[in-house]
């Protein structure tokens, strides 16, 4: 018989009584094993960065940001938000030296964590890019946990001390959260003035960042962007939790419904992936939904016809998800002309963008500023929607109304599927005589004036009613059949009998367009601008780069936090866009490259580096087909 106290084929071990001891010994036993040699220092910080940071790596994120010119403003700002004096203690880490240490993180391809910030101001900036930037000198132990927090809240400080200076909802509590009460109270007694202030200065500082970084296109290129046109998209953006609130939430132990707990961002919401949407075992529609911000950007597109232009961010925005997606973009065109100087081309959105937007919110903003539209439409915006004196209104522009039947239902014939798309391309070209002629420029109201297209020396269709000019042009024109003439009883319409007509603004805004809706300009210039959209996003989101649809890139909480670090990851994202399309142009230039790439890069002969064919008569060219001498014969 064996004893309690002795173990048992090795399996009996005496109880602790205390959990302490025992943890504190296995501390003490890491703490010993990692000071062995060979252990130390480098076994301590082999996760930080370390490599250094010198003067000349923190030179181009210093020329950014002086090309930016934001922290005149940051300081102007936080000078008219500060009721007394600053007092205290002077701050150690700067906006100047914050920026530039998230500038050259994203720069090398890493991730803007406030660690990393950390880790190259204390341990990874040399001496002469200490005493540039004016940063504290480096502990003197890098093993020191103490120093290492200090140095970390110092750069929590700064961070926070920065967003402040922007941040529409300043009143949240980032680390609790805002259960339902507080929730409530924030929607009923937000204060719209404010929110609006903070937010113009967040956009501000964003694209002034994004303006930065067009300082890295060629001085011809950029002199070229005085007309811009752009191409409007919005995509999900995680932030820095995961999970917000889902409304009520049913107790399956007592049948009651009740809410769920506090939020940490409960000015964001959740964005509805319509993409995803399926059917569940009850048959029931499902859609995903991830909580976080909408991104609207405006991306870069040539204009109609025009050279090539890298597919840049011009502006973005964060805002709450399904929620004034409209109002945002009329704020980044109205920011592109007025606080940027661009004159204004045409912007490109998708179909249920500018179908889904009402004209007070979107469409009137639009034309007052000049800007263009070139989207695609619904299946019931097509064919004719009612008429103004006479000219009916077809797909967002104002027709004779001697245009056949087939002409005006073409679009929702080839949509049916009656007619193929190569019909479809000759009725739409057929539409184009019967379309009212400007007469003049649209005025200031957006009203233009219109005359009959059978109408003046430049008539470019005969009709009974109106009378040839002796002036006109001789070649054959499109006559309007006879069955297809407007009845004269008990009048004609105003178009018909009158020299112009006056179309107002509002008349078939929400589908006018900037080209002829159909036709081969059209449909190249909307698939180009859309695709260059889709593949910009493509860029920013591929996690070897910016990555800034990975949840966690940017671990910070809020929609103003979130805002600053993605705008520094759009610069660097920028940058690079600009960096490979230069050389792309270059590689065009000199060796013929075709852009269309062999879909399997095992292919030896690669076809699409083809050298630049010189002329026939070029002498040196010649020089260099001519064969080698032959070699000199052994004596």
């Amino acid at each position: 018989m064996t004893s309690k106290s002795e173990p048992e084929h090795g399996s009996y071990r005496p109880r602790l009584a205390k959990r302490t001891p025992a943890i504190r010994q296995s501390s003490d036993r890491f703490a010993r094993d990692a000071m062995r040699p060979g252990l130390g220092h480098d076994f301590l910080v082999a996760r930080r960065r370390v490599s250094p940071v010198t003067a000349e790596t923190i030179r181009e994120p210093l020329e950014l940001l002086e090309a930016a010119g934001v922290i005149p403003f940051i300081e102007e700002w936080r000078a008219e938000d500060r009721s007394t004096h600053p007092g205290g203690r002077p701050a150690a880490i700067l906006d100047t030296h914050l920026l530039v240490a998230l500038l050259v993180l994203v720069l090398e391809n890493a991730p803007p964590h406030l660690t990393l910030v950390r880790d190259l101001l204390a341990y990874r900036l040399d001496d002469d890019a200490r005493g540039m930037l004016g940063v504290p000198a480096a502990p003197r132990d890098h093993e020191d946990p103490v120093a290492a927090k200090n140095w970390y809240n110092n750069v929590c400080a700064a961070y926070h001390r920065l967003v402040n200076v922007m941040d529409p909802f300043p009143q949240f509590n980032r680390r609790e959260g805002t259960n339902l009460q507080g929730r409530i109270e924030f929607r009923l007694y937000r204060d719209h003035e404010f929110e609006a202030t903070m937010k113009s200065r967040l956009d501000f500082f964003s694209n002034r960042l994004l303006e930065a970084s067009l300082s890295a296109m060629p001085r011809e290129m950029r002199r070229g962007l005085k007309k811009i046109s752009i191409t409007h998209d919005q995509s999900f953006i995680p932030t820095g939790t995961k999970r917000g609130w889902r409304g009520k939430v049913t107790d399956r132990r007592t049948r009651t419904d009740k809410w769920n707990g506090a939020v940490v961002e409960p000015e964001l919401y959740h964005f509805v992936h319509s993409a995803g949407a399926r059917l569940d075992e009850d048959g029931k529609l499902r859609t995903p939904m991830s909580w976080g911000a909408a991104g609207n950007f405006a991306v870069l597109v040539p204009e109609v016809d025009g050279d090539p232009v890298p597919h840049v961010v011009m502006a973005f925005s964060l805002s709450e998800p399904l929620k004034d997606s409209d109002l945002e973009l009329v704020g980044l065109l109205q920011g592109l002309i007025t606080d940027r100087g661009y004159s204004p081309g045409h912007v490109t959105g998708d179909r249920e963008f500018f179908a889904g937007s009402t004209i007070d919110r979107l469409h009137r903003a639009v034309r007052q500023m000049r800007w263009g539209v070139v989207t695609d439409l619904k299946d019931d915006q097509l064919g004719v929607r009612g008429s103004v004196k006479g000219a009916i209104l077809l797909e967002g522009a104002p027709y004779s109304p001697g245009i056949p039947a087939h002409l005006r239902n073409a679009t929702i014939d080839f949509r049916a599927g009656r007619i193929d798309e190569e019909t479809y391309f000759r009725l739409i070209d057929a539409r184009s005589f019967y379309r009212a002629r400007a007469k003049e420029s649209p005025n200031a109201d957006g009203a233009q004036v219109h005359m009959c297209p059978a109408y003046g020396q430049n008539a470019i269709l005969l009709c009974e009613i109106r009378a040839i000019h002796p002036q006109s042009s001789k070649k054959a024109k499109r006559a309007v059949h006879e069955t297809d003439l407007p009845p004269a009883e008990p009048i004609l319409p105003a178009i018909c009998r009158q020299t112009s007509v006056t179309i107002p603004a509002d008349a078939d805004l929400k589908r006018a367009q900037l080209l002829q809706f159909g036709s081969r300009q059209w449909l190249r210039t909307y698939r180009n601008d859309r695709n260059a959209s889709e593949r910009f996003h493509s860029i920013i989101k591929d996690p070897a780069h910016e990555g800034v649809g990975t949840r966690g890139i940017r671990r910070v909480r809020g929609l103003a936090a979130n805002q600053v670090l993605l705008a520094i990851q759009l610069l660097a994202a920028n940058i690079r866009i600009i960096t490979r399309f230069v050389r792309k142009m270059h590689l065009k230039l000199v060796y013929s490259v075709d852009p269309i790439r062999p879909k399997h890069y095992s292919s030896y002969g690669r076809p699409y580096m083809k050298p630049r064919q010189a002329p026939d008569d070029d002498p040196e060219q010649k020089r260099l087909d001519r064969p080698p001498p032959p070699p000199p014969e052994a004596e």
